[in-house]
């Protein structure tokens, strides 16, 4: 039997947008948000998504719709992070990470 509980189709998700299953992992989580639109984590999943698949406009508005009601999200920092050095934007990228590193400095992802 399926779980169709929020955490189970997070997880879910989650797993797809990891193994690199982009387009399973966008309908998941899309499905996701029409039930839980508040549901902060989901857009951070959504966010890496759109950067794995080089849409960093969407990334970046949805990284930062994560800030707004996590302005703790140390994730959601280093993928802007990412994002600006990306583009060239050194010194906001700089400032984007260290606040992923000052939230997390012990997290190896950042």
């Amino acid at each position: 039997m399926t779980d169709l509980t929020l955490s189970a189709q997070y997880h879910g998700a989650r797993q797809l947008a990891e193994a690199h299953r982009l387009r399973l992992a966008l309908l998941k989580r899309q499905r996701i948000l029409r039930a839980y639109p508040k549901h902060v984590r989901t857009y951070g999943v959504l966010g890496y998504i759109y950067l794995q698949s080089g849409l960093h406009d969407v990334a970046t508005n949805l990284f930062q719709r994560m800030l707004s009601a996590d302005p703790e999200n140390a994730l959601a920092y280093a993928s802007l992070g990412a994002i600006y050095h990306e583009r060239g934007l050194l010194d906001e990228a700089i400032w984007q990470m260290e606040r992923a590193w000052e939230l997390t400095p012990a997290n190896a992802e950042i």
